[in-house]
């Protein structure tokens, strides 16, 4: 008898709209690209609407349910944050609601990579040492230091060949030491402090990408998690870097002022990645924010290294010219998450 009624029903409205049966049999389904968006005025979302597998966008309307507002080819963009709920309607059905949040904030907090190539016999690598961890005063939370070591006076410490000759040739040092990059990009004059330009010019950039480390121990074995988002739709392909680093490593270091300056930290042990992050090519358009990049590591830790002195670096490259976007660290079996502004 519910059966004879709920057709009954579904007759007499028949020309007017149609019922609920009739919609899932039609199938119009809308979908969004993405379910949030960064409310800047121009981060875009893109609606498509379907029908029995066919896509019908651009013969169907699409409205923001609050404001009456018709999208036109099926995009939408707000400089304002809220909740924002789409429907479609195409030849007398209509969809399901899609909802996207606009979301405020210029980005993600951006990290300065800072990469001092150094060597045990240099006999002024002391001062870089120094301006850096002044640095980390001055913006606590903000630096991400790795200390590559090359020769000089037949001293090798804590140097992988492979690692330093690589960079010598990226960066045209030679063996200037010390010799330190910003942002895997601008030599620094580190006698200039923060406000020197190369400095000043990667605290103010904008945070374009987020980094979310997370690490845990199994044993010796290491596990690394990596997350990397968009502050908005990032139109260009970027590199991923994660290495592993070593602090309290002691050597006799050439023009120590202290008995700290033959502790080193931040030495460049191991890199899980290639070095510029070519096999780790994250493509146009990937990032963004409503989805996590994820890549995971396991390394085997060597006995020659202290577990409980390791650290994890991740930092994301502009494929194009190598510049870095953005970096985060963790120590060793800890995590950290996405920093938003």
């Amino acid at each position: 008898m519910k059966q004879v009624l709920v057709w009954f029903v579904c007759l007499l409205t028949i020309g007017v709209t149609a019922c609920s049966d009739s919609d899932e049999k039609n199938g119009l389904q809308l979908s969004a690209t993405r379910d949030k968006i960064l409310a800047n005025g121009s981060d875009e979302v893109y609606f498509t609407v379907t029908t029995g597998g066919t896509d019908v966008t651009s013969a169907a309307v699409i409205k923001e349910q609050t404001s009456g507002e018709v999208l036109t080819n099926g995009v939408f963009v707000t400089s304002v944050a809220g909740t924002y709920s789409f429907v479609a309607e195409y030849d007398g059905i209509r969809s399901e609601v899609v909802t996207v949040v606009a979301e405020n904030g210029a980005g993600f907090k951006k990290n300065v990579l800072v990469m001092k190539f150094t060597a045990i016999g240099c006999t002024y690598c002391p001062r870089a040492t120094h301006a850096i961890s002044q640095a980390e005063e001055e913006v606590p939370g903000r630096i991400c230091p790795v200390s590559i070591y090359g020769t000089l006076g037949g001293m090798k410490d804590f140097m992988v060949d492979e690692y330093i000759e690589s960079f010598q040739k990226q960066f045209k040092f030679g063996s200037n030491y010390p010799t330190v990059v910003i942002d895997h990009a601008d030599k620094w004059n580190y006698s200039d402090g923060i406000e020197g330009m190369a400095f000043a010019k990667a605290l103010n950039a904008d945070g374009k990408v987020g980094i979310a480390l997370s690490t845990e121990w199994n044993g010796d074995d290491l596990k690394v998690e990596v997350k990397v988002k968009g502050s908005g739709k990032v139109d260009y392909a970027t590199n991923l870097v994660v290495a592993i680093l070593e602090n309290n490593l002691y050597a006799k270091q050439t023009g120590a002022e202290t008995d700290d300056d033959n502790y080193h930290h931040h030495v460049l042990r191991y890199c899980l990645t290639d070095l510029y992050g070519a096999e780790h090519r994250i493509e146009k358009g990937t990032l963004n924010m409503s989805e996590d990049y994820v890549k995971t590591f396991t390394y085997p830790v060597s006995s020659e290294f202290k577990k409980e002195n390791l650290e994890v670096v991740a930092y994301v490259l502009k494929s194009s010219d190598k510049s870095a976007l953005n970096c985060q660290k963790v120590a060793a079996g800890k995590k950290v998450d996405y920093e938003k502004l």
